[in-house]
């Protein structure tokens, strides 16, 4: 059942999911009222069946035309659906190499070069090129949420890897190795990329027992991380399921750790000394 918080502007809540969602999403947590309010007043945009967007989405294709390339990088994974940690701050465009474009043409545009074909880079490429050229943990939001399109499989992307530049391979090998369909959201992704980062061994979608899933966890140390945020603990019911929950993982000798949305997103140093901790402590189990 979804939480909804009351008082969260909708389009903050779609520049958390990567400046694009689907409808059921955002009224579970928003609500109905203020999802209509938003549409209603421009706040957010209908951009294709089911798919609502910050304002700006055509925008990104006309300044790709207007430098004669195409939409590339994190520009074309919003274009795709996927999900992403934070929109770009420029629209990224990849053009032709050799090619002089103009600074005022250029204005709010980060350029890449390549080859270019149509307007925007295809689901796989878009997906080798923001693993070659993001942080990992931006990296592995979009190939998770790659993986859940019709357009994507793993061998298709492990097949691109091997016939594109050697420069970079490793980057994206290491980001595909990790990459999980299983993953509900770039926030769950960018919180796994951290317990990687800090050493844990942990997957996505857990079955733990009778208990269920949880969001993520390392068995060989017995340890579950939870991403939380007030989607799923909005009621008083949701908040007694989840008490009694982590106690039956504790039951169990299960250690749990939670993180909120600001913890990942805007404090992932914290979240990166709290696992390195815990890994002193929580030696694998024999």
């Amino acid at each position: 059942m979804l939480g909804q918080h009351r008082g969260v502007d909708v389009a903050k809540v779609l520049r958390q999911q990567g400046g694009v969602s689907d409808a059921g999403t955002l009224i579970g947590i928003v609500g109905r009222p203020e999802f209509r309010r938003a549409v209603r007043q421009g706040r957010i945009r209908k951009a294709g069946h089911n798919r609502y967007v910050l304002p700006g989405g055509e925008e990104r294709l006309e300044a790709a035309a207007r430098v004669g390339g195409a939409l590339s990088h994190l520009s074309a994974a919003q274009h795709w659906g996927f999900r992403i940690k934070t929109p770009p701050a420029c629209v990224q465009v990849v053009v032709p190499r050799g090619r002089k474009v103009r600074a005022d043409r250029a204005d709010g545009v980060e350029l890449f070069a390549g080859p270019v074909d149509g307007f925007v880079t295809d689901p796989i490429r878009t997906v080798i090129d923001c693993c070659r050229a993001l942080p990992f943990d931006e990296a592995l939001a979009i190939a998770d949420s790659s993986l859940r399109s019709p357009e994507v499989s793993m061998d298709k992307l492990l097949e691109a890897a091997a016939q594109s530049s050697r420069k970079g391979r490793s980057r994206v090998l290491r980001v595909l190795a990790h990459a999980d369909a299983g993953a509900h959201n770039s926030f769950e992704s960018v919180l796994r990329a951290l317990c990687i980062q800090a050493g844990l061994d942990v997957k996505a979608q857990v079955e733990i027992g009778d208990i269920g899933r949880c969001d993520m966890a390392d068995r060989s140390r017995m340890i579950v991380v939870e991403g939380e945020s007030y989607r799923y603990h909005g009621s008083e019911s949701a908040f007694e399921r989840d008490v009694r929950r982590y106690t039956a993982f504790g039951r169990l000798g299960w250690l749990v750790l939670r993180f909120t949305v600001d913890d990942v997103i805007d404090r992932p140093s914290y979240v990166l000394d709290v696992l390195r901790d815990v890994l002193v402590i929580r030696p694998v189990v024999s």
